[in-house]
């Protein structure tokens, strides 16, 4: 239930920021710098791409979160990295036949 409720939480974040970006303009999150979020954004799209095999869409997504978590708090872009992380774990859950609730050692 803790992973379900941490889910949510994340969505109503990114929700209430889209909205508060809205109404106060447009709102840039920088993910091409540093390299580890342009790594974890080139995984992100393989993944979230409706072409490839559906066997290696987790293989991208567990890399996608091992570059984000790997001395996390040395990436100087918080910000980004924080985006790029809840993005990957939406869509972790967006996959055919995968369970909400899942293991740390499945992602990384």
């Amino acid at each position: 239930m803790n992973a379900y409720r941490s889910l949510a939480l994340v969505v109503a974040a990114l929700v209430g920021t889209a909205g508060a970006a809205s109404a106060q303009g447009k709102c840039d999150i920088n993910t091409g710098k540093p390299f580890q979020l342009t790594s974890a954004r080139i995984y992100l799209n393989k993944a979230a791409a409706p072409s490839g095999k559906a066997d290696e869409k987790p293989k991208h997504l567990a890399n996608g979160v091992k570059v984000l978590t790997e001395n996390g708090e040395k990436i100087d872009n918080q910000l980004g990295r924080n985006w790029l992380l809840a993005k990957l774990l939406y869509q972790w859950t967006r996959q055919d036949r995968q369970p909400l609730v899942t293991t740390r050692g499945q992602l990384g």
